[in-house]
């Protein structure tokens, strides 16, 4: 049993999320978990996350870690200054030109194929 103050950034997010959910609510909120988290903490979070929403919790996840999203979520809502630009399943959200031009810009975009003429 060690201090609060002494464990890793990742074990508080853990603990953190424990504490929330000794309220037994029905959604939780969650902003940037996966920021300073070590690499080898990750799918620990990542599974403790699944198994509280198997218990039928709700998660609302604020991420820009995308690998992390593409992991754990099965629905994404993207904003861009405030406004939803997309609400979609974590892997198209590559082929949405509004979120690839609002997080990536429009030099990343994949070029558009030719029409024959």
């Amino acid at each position: 049993h060690l201090p609060a103050a002494s464990i890793s950034g990742g074990q508080k997010k853990l603990l953190s999320i424990a504490c929330a959910m000794m309220t037994e609510p029905k959604l939780l909120l969650l902003d940037e978990p996966t920021a300073g988290v070590h690499p080898n903490l990750r799918g620990e979070l990542i599974g403790e996350l699944r198994r509280i929403h198997g218990q039928g919790v709700t998660l609302v996840v604020i991420e820009h870690d995308m690998h992390f999203i593409r992991e754990l979520c099965d629905r994404c809502v993207v904003l861009d200054r405030g406004a939803a630009i997309a609400n979609c399943k974590p892997a198209e959200l590559d082929k949405n030109r509004r979120v690839l031009d609002a997080y990536l810009g429009r030099s990343h975009r994949a070029p558009r194929p030719l029409e024959a003429s």
